[in-house]
């Protein structure tokens, strides 16, 4: 008899503990960017919170994704044409397993990006992002919150970020 009680409280306790677990909101168009602080992949530290005052493009990605490869050349001309404006960019990759900022680096390379890469192979910014295809793109307005989502790749979308771009720079 004492043990129906005793499970009774234990399951009582679970489902408390469980409601009062604080999880982090998705983010939202209009709503802040989550903030993070890294390194890039050539060892220097980069903060969110720095670009501030920019238009940000938040690409993430991963070397072995054909649509992300069809992606990144489109990428890298906005980034040459608005740049000067105020514009950054900053490329998440989602690629794991040993040797990853061998290969992030010989991938950067060979598609020539000029914009600074963080490694993100425990999924700690894509997890806050919440991520679920590749490519994804954030667009951030000046104050950082989340202006625009794209989600896969279509050869329009150049066209597309790009009048985004234009109307918050």
């Amino acid at each position: 008899m004492k043990k129906i009680p005793i499970l009774f409280i234990l399951l009582i306790s679970v489902f408390v503990i469980s409601c009062n677990t604080k999880k982090a909101a998705s983010p939202v168009i209009g709503g802040e960017a989550p903030l993070f602080k890294e390194k890039t992949l050539d060892g220097n530290k980069i903060s969110l919170n720095d670009y501030r005052g920019k238009v940000v493009i938040i690409e993430f990605w991963a070397t072995w994704c054909p649509p992300c490869k069809e992606s990144i050349p489109v990428i890298e001309a906005i980034q040459e044409k608005y740049a000067p404006r105020g514009l950054s960019i900053i490329g998440i990759s989602l690629d794991e397993g040993p040797g990853v900022a061998e290969k992030v680096s010989a991938f950067r390379d060979a598609y020539k990006i000029g914009y600074p890469i963080i490694i993100d192979s425990d999924g700690k910014i894509s997890s806050r992002y919440r991520v679920s295809s590749i490519p994804t793109f954030f667009i951030l307005d000046k104050n950082l919150k989340i202006a625009k989502v794209y989600r896969g790749y279509t050869p329009q979308m150049g066209e597309h970020i790009s009048k985004d771009i234009e109307s918050l720079l």
